[in-house]
């Protein structure tokens, strides 16, 4: 994939719920932010369609994502339908019909039931598109690379098995954003593009394998988030985004030392 010289804005959701968790945005605000974005000229694009541009797109375009494939994501789609915006979900394939209690999650999330095949189904025919987030929500770096193949190949058949029409097969989310040199690799053969979680807007000279994304707690205000979401809002996100990257180095030391023998 070519990333054009007006690359898209890609909004990071998960749940839309009221339990003001890491992952949560309450759908009162989620419809507040949407509106607000498209009264102030912004449109959505999917993946595939970005794909397909000849020419430079829009600055104010965005690619709406929701990661983990959580039962919630059906309050969005009225909101979607009514102001003509577009969305991917991206499934844990091995978990449909399950629950989030996923391996290696390192922040208080509450317990939700994941979207069945036939409510993704249902979401597909009014217009939800649908991509890989693994088999089993595993860190791919904690997979060796035969597991990590067999796991990219069971969750791209599986979805495509169920959701043929409305699976976009470019994209893989990494869970948790966590990938390195070797996971980035085995990804590209089975995908054109990677979404992590580093906060920002991808610009052309980003790896399409691991393009950040703006997390939707960043964007609770639509004033601000429109600001943000330009071109020159990465001078706020620089400072937000090292306390991030040391939040998450200290996290790994500390798994580190408590892994490692007396």
């Amino acid at each position: 994939m070519i990333l054009h010289m007006n690359v898209p804005a890609i909004l990071m959701f998960h749940s839309l719920d009221t339990s003001r968790s890491p992952i949560s945005l309450e759908p009162d605000r989620f419809e507040r932010l949407l509106n607000g974005l498209v009264e102030r000229g912004w449109k959505s694009i999917n993946f595939s369609d970005h794909n397909q541009h000849s020419q430079p797109i829009s600055d104010q375009t965005m690619i709406l994502t929701f990661d983990d494939g959580l039962c919630t994501i059906r309050r969005a789609v009225p909101i979607l339908e009514r102001l003509g915006l577009s969305a991917t979900v991206f499934l844990v394939a091995g978990r449909v019909g399950g629950w989030n209690d996923f391996p290696g999650c390192r922040i208080r999330v509450p317990r939700q039931r994941l979207l069945t095949w036939s409510e993704c189904r249902e979401l597909a025919e009014r217009g939800i598109r649908f991509a890989s987030h693994g088999w089993d929500h595993h860190p791919v770096t904690q997979l060796d690379s035969a597991t990590l193949r067999d796991d990219l190949l069971r969750a791209r058949e599986r979805i495509a098995a169920e959701l043929s029409a409305a699976f976009d097969d470019a994209p893989f989310a990494y869970p948790y954003g966590d990938w390195d040199r070797r996971t980035r690799r085995i990804v590209g053969e089975f995908h054109r593009i990677g979404l992590g979680t580093r906060l920002g807007r991808p610009r052309p000279s980003d790896c399409p394998l691991v393009l950040p994304r703006i997390d939707a707690y960043h964007l609770r205000n639509p004033d601000v988030a429109a600001r943000w979401m330009g071109s020159w809002g990465d001078w706020w996100m620089v400072p937000r985004r090292s306390i991030r990257q040391l939040r998450t180095s200290w996290e790994k030391t500390r798994r580190w030392l408590s892994s490692s023998p007396a």
